[in-house]
Parts: C-alpha cells; sequence; structure tokens
C-alpha cells in the first residue's frame, strides 16, 4: 500500500503529466481579424511554431490548428505586423477577436520626371513651364469656334432626327407595299387571261351559269382562293375547270344568280 507520503509524489507527477499532454494537444482555433477602415481579407496568419499557416477570409474569419503557448503572427501589407500568444483562456474560448493597427508609411521627397515636380504644387507652379494646350481652334480646323449644343439640344435633334428617320421608313414601306400589291394584282391578271384562253366563252354561261358580263368579277373571285394560283401555274385544263365549277357554285349563290 502507498503512503500518504508516496501518494501525494504521484498525485504530483501525474497532475504535471496531465499539464505536459495538454500543451502539446493541438486545436483549431477560430479568429476574427477587425479593422473599421482597412480590407480584412487575405491576412497572413502564421504559426511560428507549427509553421502552419493561413489566410483570412473576405469577412476576415480565419481557422488555424493551435496548441498552448504557441505564436501567433498576423502580417499584411496594410496593417503593422502583430502577434498573440495562445494561451488557456484563448485555447477556451470559441472565438479569438485579433484588431490589427493600420500601417502607415511615409515615403521620402522624391522628384518626378521628366517635369522635375518636388510635390510641393505653389513651387512647381512656378517652375512648371506648360506648352499651349492642342485644340481644334489651335490648329486651325474647320467648325472649330461653333458653339457646342447643351444637354436638352442634343436630346431634341437626336429625337428630331429619329422622327425624320421614322417618316422616311414609313414612307418607303407604304410605297414598297403598293409596289407589291400592284405586282400580285398584274400576276392574277396574266394568270385569268391564261384562264380565258383554255375556254370559250360560252361556257362560262352554259355550264358554268355565270352571265357573259360577270366573267371578270367570277374570275377575280376565284384568284382569291388559296389554289387558285397553284391550279393555274399547273396547266392541267382539266382541274382548272373542276376548280373553276366548285368556285362558281360559291359565286352563283354569293349573288343571288341561281
Amino acid at each position: 500500500m502507498f503512503s500518504d507520503r508516496n501518494f501525494i509524489i504521484f498525485f504530483i507527477i501525474s497532475f504535471v503529466s496531465l499539464i505536459s499532454n495538454a500543451q502539446e494537444i493541438a486545436k483549431e482555433l477560430d479568429g476574427k481579424i477587425e479593422s473599421e477602415t482597412m480590407e480584412v481579407s487575405d491576412v497572413h496568419v502564421i504559426n511560428a511554431n507549427s509553421k502552419k499557416a493561413t489566410i483570412t477570409n473576405a469577412y476576415g474569419y480565419f481557422r488555424i490548428s493551435v496548441k498552448l503557448n504557441d505564436t501567433i503572427w498576423f502580417s499584411a501589407i496594410q496593417y503593422e505586423k502583430s502577434q498573440l500568444i495562445v494561451t488557456n483562456e484563448i485555447l477556451q474560448s470559441k472565438m479569438v477577436t485579433v484588431r490589427l493597427k493600420e500601417s502607415l508609411t511615409e515615403l521620402d521627397e522624391v522628384v518626378i520626371t521628366p517635369y522635375k515636380l518636388s510635390g510641393d504644387i505653389a513651387k512647381d507652379i512656378q517652375s512648371l513651364k506648360i506648352e499651349p494646350v492642342v485644340t481644334s481652334s489651335t490648329l486651325g480646323l474647320p467648325n472649330a469656334h461653333v458653339k457646342q449644343l447643351s444637354l436638352n439640344e442634343r436630346k431634341l435633334f437626336l429625337a428630331m432626327e429619329e422622327q425624320a428617320l421614322h417618316r422616311l421608313i414609313d414612307e418607303i414601306t407604304g410605297h414598297n407595299r403598293r409596289l407589291r400589291k400592284m405586282v400580285s394584282l398584274d400576276e392574277v391578271a396574266e394568270q385569268i387571261e391564261i384562264i380565258k384562253k383554255f375556254y370559250a366563252v360560252s361556257l362560262y354561261s352554259q355550264k358554268l351559269k355565270v352571265p357573259e358580263e360577270r366573267i371578270d368579277d367570277f374570275m377575280y373571285f376565284c384568284a382569291f382562293d388559296t389554289i387558285f394560283k397553284a391550279t393555274v401555274d399547273g396547266q392541267d385544263k382539266l382541274k382548272i375547270w373542276e376548280f373553276l365549277e366548285d368556285r362558281s357554285k360559291i359565286y352563283r349563290v354569293n349573288n343571288d344568280l341561281e
């Protein structure tokens, strides 16, 4: 059996061993970079002990594996380099927030060539030689002195141009429609003349029962049928006559010729 002294020694050794093991246990640490004015994305987060690293996302969040007493470095161009020592409190926290200081870099005085500007506006204006500004007037171009239209004047001018264009388009399309109609009527007249040559005038009055003085009217009535052109173009006299017989029945009913 252990004596009290041995038990205390065993307890101390176990406790120290437990603490030592706890220090070796790695944990995923979640954190967030905060800044009121600077970009918080792509900040480098480096574990100096494990040599592992990550970067923050667009909202400044990061996750990195750490152990107790690890040193975490934060580095970005817009911030001063900063470090964080991982404590027990940090390990137990659900989220660690890191606020970085903005990095302000002052440049030495520079001279910009070829004009040798120093950055002092008053001084540079005195020493700077400015060549005449090249414009349409200095070049003597035509219409160089014409007054430019205001915004509303340009809008009115464009509107008038658009209206004129629409009127021109309407006139052209209307003229084209009239031309197409005239061509169509010419084609119909030619097809009617073809039919008239096929059959004697007396057949219309005797067989189709269409009065001689109304033959032309009857022909134009037939021409409105969708199969008229195809039937005539086929040059088949029998089919054309059958077509005329069929249409004559409707024509007589519509015109009270029964």
